[in-house]
């Protein structure tokens, strides 16, 4: 066809290029563009080059997908949320999922509306996939529109979708935000005071969804406000320092253990258990009995979970020896190992 004088036209073209797409010949697909391209006559559009990206991302190769979006760019063409989802959805089938969010703020920065590209593409007969689906919800979490979110997740099921795991992180992100706002309304209202409930409800939030750093914030608040916190405040806030098992988080994690001693509050076996798996997540196994002699000695008796964290780190180290004796003793101590002992030892054992 490309050899026909005159040559056929850009749109019969494009036509010819999404039928083969479709049926995943994407090679072909690729083969063509790459031809078609460099010949220059009839000039590619915006939707050739559209599918050109496609098709790269398809085949996994995103670095030539974002080389044609360079020539998109360049030639002048405006880049249209359909391609700019085409890219998005490739990386995140090539697990590069953070890549893809940062390239949906970037669009969204810019001016572009995803939730309006699912509208025409429904008007047009096409349908919209998850992730398609999840940049919009992620969207409008991010705008505090999340009861629009959970309308349109409730969309996505009703027309068979499952939401994800990215799904529910945006809506739970949502909703905390949602939660901060509701706290300033609380504080900037006389009648209604929050306590320390309500902060230690907020602090434990954010630490589970790694929103540490917000976390902090609202725990300063707290304290600003003239509020008290208690051992449920610091043992949140010192689990979401620790979660990630980095030196420096578990480092700002103790300092919270010696900020508690000057506040005169007793930490529990729960404040305890969690500087435990900090420092085993972070590699310093060393400094873990002297923790549990501190905890002893502020008469706190460690339980199943200390004592599940030491074992694992024995092993870990390929000290079986001293892992059995453990075990052993935990078994003379009357505490009943449960599902996760025996995954470790057997973790352990089989290595």
């Amino acid at each position: 066809m490309l050899h026909l004088h005159p040559p056929p036209s850009i749109v019969s073209l494009n036509k010819l290029l999404s039928s083969i797409m479709k049926t995943k010949h994407f090679s072909t697909v690729v083969s063509l563009c790459s031809h078609l391209d460099s010949k220059g006559t009839p000039k590619p559009s915006l939707v050739t080059l559209s599918i050109f990206i496609n098709s790269f991302t398809h085949l996994g190769q995103m670095g030539l997908a974002f080389s044609v979006m360079g020539k998109i760019i360049k030639r002048g063409f405006g880049v249209d949320p359909f391609t700019l989802t085409t890219l998005m959805n490739g990386l995140c089938l090539k697990g590069r999922t953070f890549e893809a969010l940062n390239l949906y703020d970037h669009a969204v920065s810019k001016g572009f509306s995803f939730d309006e590209l699912l509208r025409k593409m429904e008007k047009g007969g096409a349908r919209p996939n998850l992730i398609m689906y999840n940049m919009v919800v992620d969207g409008l979490c991010k705008e505090g529109l999340v009861c629009e979110a959970c309308g349109l997740c409730s969309e996505m099921v009703g027309k068979g979708i499952c939401l994800d795991v990215f799904t529910y992180n945006s809506l739970i992100h949502g909703f905390c935000k949602g939660a901060v706002r509701l706290l300033n309304e609380m504080v900037i209202k006389e009648d209604v005071r929050p306590d320390v409930y309500t902060f230690n409800i907020l602090v434990d939030a954010m630490c589970k969804l790694g929103m540490v750093a917000e976390a902090r914030n609202v725990f300063g608040l707290m304290i600003k406000r003239g509020l008290e916190p208690d051992v449920v405040s610091y043992n949140a806030l010192m689990n979401g320092w620790c979660l990630r098992g980095c030196v420096k988080m578990v480092d700002e994690a103790m300092r919270l253990l010696t900020e508690m001693h000057q506040r005169n509050l007793v930490p529990d076996t729960v404040t305890y258990n969690c500087l435990l798996d900090g420092l085993s997540k972070s590699g310093r196994v060393l400094y873990e009995w002297d923790l549990v002699e501190a905890m002893r000695a502020s008469g706190q008796a460690p339980n199943l979970i200390t004592y599940n964290v030491l074992l694992d780190d024995y092993l870990k180290c390929e000290c079986l020896d001293k892992a059995l004796v453990l075990f052993q003793h935990i078994v003379d101590m009357g505490i009943s190992p449960n599902i996760r002992t025996y995954n470790i030892l057997i973790d352990g054992l089989c290595k």
